[in-house]
């Protein structure tokens, strides 16, 4: 009865922790394409003051998720973002609105693939 029990608590442990991340996950993708989506519409509108704002704050969400991120995401996709940021806010430096706009996209894509993968599953649970 006892292993029962022990094993019900590890069960619960187990699903609840990956409610959280898969939380923390969702929040960090929302955030992330908001600002992103910002940013575009930013750089379509020419005001890259702006767009680099947006791009900043898509770095800030990062290094700020940076902790519970390398516990459970893929570390070369979390850099691809990161270096998609960055070269995005160097395309916006100056003022390069095609590759802004790509590499944007770009970034846009691995966010959406990074929320794909981290959907609750059997296979991500266990």
């Amino acid at each position: 009865m006892r292993d029962v029990i022990t094993a019900i608590i590890i069960l619960v442990l187990i699903i609840s922790i990956s409610v959280t991340f898969y939380c923390l996950s969702m929040n960090f993708c929302n955030d992330m394409s908001e600002n992103l989506l910002l940013a575009k519409e930013a750089v379509e509108a020419g005001d890259y003051t702006l767009a680099a704002k947006y791009s900043q704050n898509c770095i800030d969400i990062l290094e700020k998720s940076n902790l519970w991120l390398s516990a459970m995401a893929n570390h070369e996709e979390l850099n691809s973002i990161k270096t998609g940021i960055l070269r995005a806010q160097q395309f916006i430096a100056f003022g390069d609105d095609e590759e802004t706009m790509a590499e944007l996209g770009e970034v846009s894509g691995l966010i959406n693939h990074f929320a794909a993968s981290e959907q609750i599953s059997v296979e991500n649970i266990f």
